[in-house]
C-alpha cells in the first residue's frame, strides 16, 4: 500500500525497531508484540474510508491480525487520506468507537532556532538511571491523551507555524478507535 501521509511514513519507521509492519495490499498491519496495549504500535492502516457497514469487517481483520482481549484491549483503525474527508464521518462510527483527528507539521527546509542555548548537553542516554529519568520526564510532561478538545489548539499552532513560511500542515488521517 502506498502511504500518502509523511506522518505515517515516519511513524512506521520507528515501529519497525521493535515491532512489525506488514503490507497486506489493501491495508497495513502494525504490531508491537512486546507491547500489545500500545495504541500507536498496534493498529490497521487503510488508504480509504470504510464503506457503510464495512467497519465490522475491519474490526474482524484487527482481531485476526493484531489481537483481542485480554492481550489487546483496544481496536485502532487508521485511515491515511490526507486532506480528504467524507461529508459525515459520524455515519461511519459504530457504538463503542470514537473519532480522532491528527495533524502533521512538516518543514520545507531546515529552520534553526533563533536563539540557541549552547550550555545544553545533547548526548546518548547510556545508563538505566538515565533512561528511567527520561521516562519519568516524558510521563510528567505528556499532553492529555487523545482528547478531541485539543484539536482547536493544534489547529491554532499549525496556523501560526505556517505563517513562518517554513512549516506546512496536512491533516494526517482519521482514526477510528474503540472506547473502553
Amino acid at each position: 500500500m502506498n502511504l500518502r501521509s509523511l506522518g505515517y511514513r515516519t511513524d512506521l519507521f520507528f515501529v519497525r525497531f521493535d515491532g512489525e509492519v506488514l503490507d497486506r495490499g489493501d491495508y497495513v498491519v502494525v504490531r508491537s508484540p512486546l507491547n500489545p496495549t500500545h495504541y500507536w504500535g498496534n493498529f490497521l492502516l487503510f488508504d480509504r474510508y470504510p464503506e457503510p457497514g464495512e467497519l465490522a469487517r475491519w474490526r474482524e481483520l484487527f482481531a485476526a491480525e493484531v489481537g483481542t482481549p485480554p492481550r489487546t484491549e483496544h481496536v485502532s483503525l487508521v485511515i491515511d487520506v490526507p486532506n480528504e474527508e467524507p461529508e459525515d464521518l459520524t455515519a461511519l462510527l459504530e457504538p463503542g468507537f470514537e473519532l480522532l483527528r491528527s495533524l502533521v507539521l512538516t518543514s520545507r527546509r531546515p529552520c534553526p532556532p533563533a536563539a540557541q542555548d549552547l550550555s545544553v548537553e545533547v548526548r546518548i542516554l547510556t545508563t538505566d538511571a538515565e533512561w528511567e529519568q527520561a521516562r519519568e520526564n516524558q510521563v510528567a510532561c505528556r499532553d492529555p491523551v487523545h482528547e478531541l478538545e485539543m484539536l482547536p489548539d493544534l489547529q491554532s499552532l499549525a496556523t501560526f507555524l505556517m505563517r513562518c513560511d517554513v512549516i506546512t500542515c496536512d491533516s494526517q488521517s482519521t482514526i477510528l478507535r474503540s472506547v473502553k
